[in-house]
């Protein structure tokens, strides 16, 4: 260790040294094997935030009664405003280009709580457009949606997504419940991307508890892990589905669970034949000319 300049009179190997903002500038000789004096260099981005820090910016509200969104700092402003208790109901919200989420640390639009749910019941129209990029990293809802009551998603890629929440994790949403219809999912495509959850975890939704309408999707080279009801499209479809999964493609993933694992879907609707084919219950009236191609199931205890 140099001093001011001055030769090096002992040498410490401090490879296990904890870095954390109270060690800055006071290390006593109690952490070290030996007492010794000596400065603390900080280097000048020792401070800096993890993840990029961007101000929330609400969406235009267009004269149709529409919203647009296209930049990063207008999705932290509409999943502020949903979170704060503005459900956007009959609303719809457009996404106008592509948006590269990288370095930012994103807050599921739309949170659940028995005593203080924020849900989103409008219109989100990603105009054929990418999200990419986006980390998400909750102990809640996880998924670009958090909770959704009814809510309607459609025409948006997401690419390269980090999702990582609790119970009810998605990528486009996580939770849909309590609403007066089903959540329609149309034309979504989520591709190399990584979706992790605790209980009840799916590539497109986890939870769709009063019926979906799932068509036209694409979940393509993604991990989707859980420790239950772990599904490549649904996590758990707890109730009657009008079309979950019409039309959908499931190709190169790996999902990787506990209990009811499985390749569409982790809950009533579940099993995948050795061939990769997908057995499905008629009884459901769901899931109609699917596609599935290397779907591969890790672990199922």
């Amino acid at each position: 260790i140099n001093l001011a300049g001055k030769p090096a009179i002992n040498n410490l190997n401090l490879a296990n040294m904890p870095v954390q903002g109270n060690y800055r500038t006071n290390i006593y000789g109690s952490l070290l094997t030996t007492q010794n004096q000596f400065n603390v260099i900080i280097e000048p981005d020792f401070g800096s935030p993890d993840y990029n820090v961007i101000n929330p910016v609400d969406p235009i509200k267009n004269p149709d009664g529409t919203y647009s969104i296209s930049e990063p700092a207008h999705l932290l402003g509409f999943a502020a405003l949903v979170n704060a208790g503005n459900d956007f109901s009959g609303k719809t919200i457009k996404l106008e280009g592509d948006i590269d989420m990288s370095g930012i640390l994103f807050t599921p639009i739309g949170s659940y709580s028995s005593s203080s749910p924020k849900p989103f019941k409008g219109t989100f129209d990603g105009g054929n457009h990418t999200i990419s990029n986006i980390k998400v990293n909750t102990n809640g809802c996880g998924g670009l949606f958090g909770y959704t009551q009814a809510g309607t998603f459609s025409n948006v890629t997401l690419s390269g997504a980090d999702i990582k929440g609790g119970q009810f994790t998605g990528s486009i949403c996580g939770l849909s419940h309590k609403g007066t219809g089903y959540v329609t999912i149309h034309n979504v495509t989520v591709t190399n991307s990584k979706i992790k959850g605790t209980s009840t975890v799916g590539g497109l939704t986890a939870l769709t508890q009063f019926g979906a309408d799932i068509q036209g999707c694409t979940v393509s080279n993604c991990e989707i892990s859980g420790l239950t009801y772990v599904g490549g499209l649904i996590g758990n479809p707890s109730n009657q589905q009008p079309n979950a999964g019409n039309h959908c493609v499931y190709t190169d993933n790996k999902v990787q669970g506990g209990s009811v694992t499985a390749t569409l879907s982790g809950g009533p609707v579940q099993g995948r034949l050795p061939n990769g084919s997908v057995y499905l219950d008629p009884a459901a009236n769901v899931a109609t000319d699917v596609t599935v191609k290397v779907g591969t199931l890790v672990e199922a205890k």
